[in-house]
């Protein structure tokens, strides 16, 4: 494999993660001012599902690092 074909690669997977977390509430945090009229505690849940997956992130990121 030549290093573009794995920059590649890793590109896309950037951009995965990247559409994940935009499509998050049907993008309202990307598009609107809306996320004012949400509910703060269905935010402050968000916020806490997306930190344990972090979480979970940042672990497998340590086992790609080793």
């Amino acid at each position: 494999m030549d290093n573009q074909t794995a920059l590649d690669a890793l590109a896309l997977q950037h951009q995965r993660f990247t559409d994940m977390l935009r499509s998050a509430d049907s993008g309202i945090w990307w598009s609107s001012d809306a996320a004012a009229g949400l509910n703060a505690e269905k935010i402050k849940a968000q916020a806490d599902l997306i930190g344990a997956a972090l979480d979970e992130l940042e672990s497998l990121i340590k086992k790609i690092n080793a």
